[in-house]
């Protein structure tokens, strides 16, 4: 079951939590629990990539989707 969520929804500065832990692009583990305050994101439509900017635990923190 989908739940129809899109990163394009995420609202500048405000604090998510993953539900469901998964891997990222690079290979990083983030776990169910995690918290990260969303800063931006950019979107490569050539490769269907996605890095967001957040802040985890007060430092910036990079995340990368595919």
């Amino acid at each position: 079951m989908t739940s129809g969520f899109s990163a394009f929804e995420l609202e500048e500065g405000a604090l998510y939590e993953v539900i469901a832990a998964f891997e990222d692009f690079d290979g990083a583990t983030h776990p169910a629990g995690d918290r990260w305050r969303y800063l931006s994101r950019n979107y490569f439509p050539y490769d269907a990539g996605l890095t967001l900017y957040v802040e985890r635990e007060g430092n910036p923190a990079t995340i990368r989707l595919q």
